[in-house]
């Protein structure tokens, strides 16, 4: 028999416990009310291995250091410097570099699992945070004031009642299902490859982007002389580099790639991720709900906005909680804006409509000349445009 307990009411309760619903839990921590909340969490103690390979703006990274995360995180973190975007076959390229937007790097590369290390090591110290972990949301049902959910925990079945309820849950959101919210969604037929390549010649710190007739490979610098290694395209291609062996992959990467960062030695463990974008129709327009992240959207990873736009509104939500708004109101026209440049920027790079045979090299080349042109698109894909939340920008 499943047992039913009842809790005292939170302020607000985040449903997913990755790396969006995490860093709102410690952002909300560290606001100047004080927010009593719980987390649910449905990964086990016990970590899963993570693979993925994180591009962090520069907005992202001052989140991290106004939370007080960053110190966890810099001795893992590799700068990007440079920018280089090119397309298989052409002899155009664009070139972006630090300096010229008066940065000293255009952002950071972390392993996931140390973002989630550092969250989590200060969400267990936090007393104005209840976590449940292990955890699942069964159900809830709400009136005009408040929110009951039923978590599962284990053997038993705990109800908890909160003023606000935030689904941060992911693609396929539990919260979002429940809501009845309807989505659009946009099936690419692609999925991508993430692993880790060894160099023998030193990365010098730049990002390599190579678009190809559908998909594109990502090359970002990590510490001790390594790229994460983002590799997408038709799913068909990509079940069959699946299959070979390191050696054989390694030595297809290199015909892909070429050898602007050198050769090849070694690779690690490769995972695949299908693509697909999610978008909820519509948002909650509720007091009580509130989407964040791949709940409300999940975008094409070729652009790098998807957890940078995330941030983007963790930084925001909690900024307009200061002045009792529960919303993104204010916010919006940065979160189409990055949905369509993680849309159409893959379509602009490799498809044959702006880039035909004899043109492409001419439109990069021209994009890499004109000053102005590269600096509003470098600007545009870092998030440095439009109204910026005060947590991502320098203390």
């Amino acid at each position: 028999m499943t047992l039913k307990h009842s809790c005292d009411i939170k302020d607000i309760l985040i449903i997913g416990g990755g790396l969006v619903g995490a860093t709102l839990a410690v952002a909300l921590a560290l606001t100047k009310k004080e927010y009593s909340q719980a987390l649910v969490d449905a990964a086990p103690e016990e970590a899963l291995f993570d693979p993925r390979l994180i591009a962090l703006t520069p907005g992202s990274v001052c989140l991290f250091k106004n939370l007080d995360i960053w110190p966890h995180l810099v001795k893992y973190a590799e700068p990007i410097k440079h920018i280089h975007v090119s397309k298989r076959g052409s002899f155009g390229s664009v070139a972006i570099h630090a300096a010229e937007l008066d940065l000293s790097e255009l952002g950071f590369v972390v392993p996931a699992k140390y973002i989630n290390a550092a969250l989590y090591s200060i969400i267990r110290k936090t007393s104005a945070i209840t976590l449940l972990k292990p955890a699942q949301l069964q159900s809830f049902t709400y009136n005009q004031e408040e929110v009951s959910l039923q978590i599962n925990l284990g053997e038993k079945t705990t109800t908890y009642r909160a003023k606000k309820m935030i689904g941060a849950d992911g693609n396929h959101s539990l919260v979002r299902q429940l809501l009845n919210i309807p989505t659009r969604q946009i099936d690419y037929h692609q999925s991508a490859i993430v692993t880790m390549t060894t160099l023998k010649s030193a990365h010098e710190n730049v990002a390599y982007e190579r678009f190809q007739h559908k998909g594109a490979i990502a090359m970002l610098p990590l510490q001790e002389n390594k790229v994460a290694t983002i590799w997408t395209d038709d799913n068909a291609i990509i079940s069959d580099l699946m299959t070979l062996e390191d050696e054989a992959f390694i030595k297809q990467l290199q015909k892909n790639m070429g050898y602007r960062l050198g050769r090849f030695l070694a690779i690690s463990q490769r995972s695949v991720f299908p693509l697909q974008m999610i978008q909820a129709k519509e948002l909650p327009q509720s007091k009580l709900f509130l989407l964040l992240g791949n709940a409300a959207h999940t975008l094409n990873p070729i652009a790098a906005q998807g957890l940078n736009l995330s941030l983007y509104e963790v930084a925001a939500l909690v900024e307009n909680l200061q002045k009792n708004d529960f919303s993104l109101h204010g916010f919006h026209h940065q979160y189409q804006k990055s949905l369509q440049l993680s849309h159409y920027l893959p379509k602009i790079f490799a498809s044959d409509f702006f880039m035909l045979p004899g043109i492409r090299p001419l439109g990069m080349l021209g994009l890499d000349s004109f000053f102005p042109a590269k600096k509003f698109f470098a600007k545009a894909a870092m998030q440095h445009s439009g109204k910026i939340p005060a947590l991502l920008l320098p203390d």
